[in-house]
């Protein structure tokens, strides 16, 4: 459907091409490769009224009623089974749903994804646990002869002494 307001965003979108193509032309007289612009100019505004004027396309289909319904009963089934493992048995069934798509059908239908395991320390936890830090770093430099050297040096982070160079 189309209102007073589309009308008018696109009416300001030809405008703008319009002043674009004006742009090009006079470029066109500046440059010394004026066929390249004028090639250019006129890619760019076919494809501008073709995003204005043509129909864009619907997206994929629909997760059919069925293979939702099997979706459910699968994780019903299956309390230990994500997203990942109902896509590939669904495949195997020759059946083609994303593992992103069964995610969204799951929580849509109240399974949430199940709690981690172990969950990751915190920084302050890290931090208290790891005082004594060292640092590594692998460098190479090249002495007066021309000749490469890699040196290997391990450093106390907090008293800022080598613990170990090695050349």
């Amino acid at each position: 459907m189309i209102t007073k307001n589309n009308i008018s965003l696109m009416l300001c979108y030809a405008i703008r091409i319009f002043k674009e193509l004006l742009l090009d032309l006079y470029a066109y007289y500046v440059t010394p490769y004026p066929i390249l612009l004028v090639i250019g100019a006129i890619n760019r505004i076919v494809r501008r009224f073709k995003i204005i004027f043509m129909a864009k396309g619907k997206g994929r289909p629909a997760v059919s009623e069925n293979i939702v319904n099997l979706i459910l009963e699968m994780k019903r089934c299956n309390w230990g089974w994500g997203a990942l493992r109902i896509s590939q048995e669904l495949a195997l069934m020759g059946i083609k749903v994303h593992k992103k798509t069964i995610q969204r059908i799951l929580k849509e239908n109240g399974f949430s994804p199940p709690p981690t395991k172990m969950m990751p320390p915190t920084w302050r936890s890290l931090l208290q646990s790891y005082k004594s830090i060292w640092a590594m770093d692998f460098c190479s430099v090249f002495d007066v002869m021309g000749f490469q050297v890699f040196i290997l040096a391990i450093i106390d982070y907090k008293t800022r002494e080598f613990i170990h160079v090695m050349a």
